[in-house]
């Protein structure tokens, strides 16, 4: 029911218009209040979203501890990260002398391809395949590559040439009676 109507209604069994207008202002009022709340509270939480908490930040620097070989923190933790390239390394060295090798594990976290100890052992895997693993290496490293297949290798490590592109055509004259003989024997004459 529309609100003409009701009011046509309320009006028909003899209710005052002034008591229909300030019933119906009252209820306007009330849903004004309550889209006021409503979007009060929406720009109030979109206010707070924004908002972001600064922490203070120390400082954590790397220190020798005397007697050890290893770097700590000063939060006394360990760092594993030299331990690890050290694994992956070894790894490689199996293949690739030592320069390669670390050159590979630096050139996988540069990449954001870190290795982990049984890829290094499959990438060395693929560098013994290579018929020399140092100049493949040189190879995926000026590349980017983040592994090594034998068969994209030639016979020196370096990549097989593509295969030399020979133009038939000079002009497009040329192509165009190409293409006008080839339709022409197409359809028999």
């Amino acid at each position: 029911m529309k609100a003409l109507d009701l009011i046509r209604r309320l009006r028909a069994n003899g209710i005052d218009a002034n008591a229909i207008l300030d019933a119906v202002e009252g209820m306007e009022e009330e849903r004004l209040a309550k889209d006021r709340a409503k979007t009060a509270k929406y720009r109030n939480n979109k206010k707070n979203r924004h908002v972001t908490t600064v922490t203070p930040v120390t400082l954590v620097t790397r220190a020798r501890v005397e007697g050890s070989s290893s770097s700590t923190e000063s939060t006394g933790k360990k760092d594993n990260r030299g331990t690890a390239n050290a694994a992956l390394v070894t790894e490689l060295e199996t293949v690739l002398d030592p320069e390669h090798a670390a050159a590979v594990v630096e050139h996988r976290q540069k990449i954001r391809h870190p290795m982990t100890v049984r890829a290094a052992k499959a990438l060395a895997g693929k560098f013994a395949q290579c018929p020399n693993p140092n100049a493949a290496a040189d190879t995926m490293l000026a590349r980017g590559w983040r592994g090594i297949e034998p068969e994209w290798l030639s016979a020196d490590g370096k990549t097989k040439p593509e295969g030399e592109v020979i133009y038939k055509f000079t002009t497009v004259e040329e192509v165009m009676a190409e293409v006008e003989r080839e339709r022409k024997a197409a359809n028999g004459g």
